[in-house]
């Protein structure tokens, strides 16, 4: 009965392999063993490959804090232009210091909403939760001891992405990155003009999935949003567990 378990697995391209206590199914690949692992595809490996012609791309970083990501753009797309913008005034001096010499990069003290003029901003105990949005008093449960403890409510400067790349006179974004900790929503529907003629090609964003903030983006809304606008989710990455998911970022593409 295993010979013809074994070769009838054959005839479709897969192998019985013996473990120590299990059996595992491998596909061969049409009569070729399986020699290594697939190979693991990093957030940003995929973005090289889905704009593998454009070596000058566009990019914008929306909630760039210190500048962390914006250097990883730079080592991954050497020709890329980098729009990077920061509302917190001390996470923003040390952005602009640390690309102050770079033609490159164009920092900016701007939260990037749906509206333009002045908006409420929530500092909190830990400032890279800091947000538009006031924090859930549940966010204790998930994330650690008043660490979304609001210590001041400031009054900041605020730009939609239609208005900002009119302005800028950009016809097109190659990547568009937001960690805006729970305003993903607000950031997109600034974006209208912008989503609607198809001008983003890559969206790549981060999600929470427990309570955090009021009023926050849910997972389920954005990839509906964005599916409605040609988008479709192409990868998810860095994933955040403690019992359960509790954030991820995802990666939207057009097509």
């Amino acid at each position: 009965m295993n010979k013809l378990i074994k070769k009838l697995l054959n005839v479709f391209g897969y192998r019985l392999i013996r473990g120590h206590d299990y059996d595992k199914l491998v596909y061969s690949g049409k009569f070729r063993p399986q020699t290594r692992p697939m190979d693991v595809l990093t957030a940003i490996d995929l973005k090289k490959s889905l704009l593998i012609s454009e070596d000058k791309p566009v990019i914008f970083d929306v909630g760039a804090y210190i500048g962390q990501t914006v250097s990883d753009y730079l080592a991954s797309f050497p020709g890329a232009r980098i729009y990077a913008f920061e509302p917190t005034p001390v996470s923003f001096a040390q952005l602009k210091n640390r690309f102050n010499v770079n033609e490159q990069v164009k920092c900016e003290n701007l939260a990037i909403s749906d509206t333009s003029g002045h908006i409420p901003f929530h500092f909190n105990e830990f400032s890279p939760t800091n947000s538009l949005l006031s924090s859930d008093e549940d966010a204790d449960k998930y994330w650690g001891h008043e660490l979304l403890k609001t210590v001041e409510t400031v009054t900041v400067q605020s730009m939609p992405l239609d208005e900002i790349c009119h302005r800028e006179n950009i016809n097109h974004i190659d990547i568009l990155k937001l960690d805006v900790q729970g305003a993903e929503l607000n950031v997109l529907h600034g974006a209208k003009n912008l989503l609607d003629k198809k001008r983003i090609s890559i969206i790549y964003l981060e999600v929470i999935f427990v309570p955090t903030y009021n009023d926050q983006a849910v997972h389920f809304e954005i990839e509906q949003f964005l599916s409605d606008k040609g988008y479709v989710l192409y990868g998810l990455f860095n994933l955040t567990y403690d019992k359960r998911l509790k954030q991820a970022d995802m990666l939207f593409y057009l097509e």
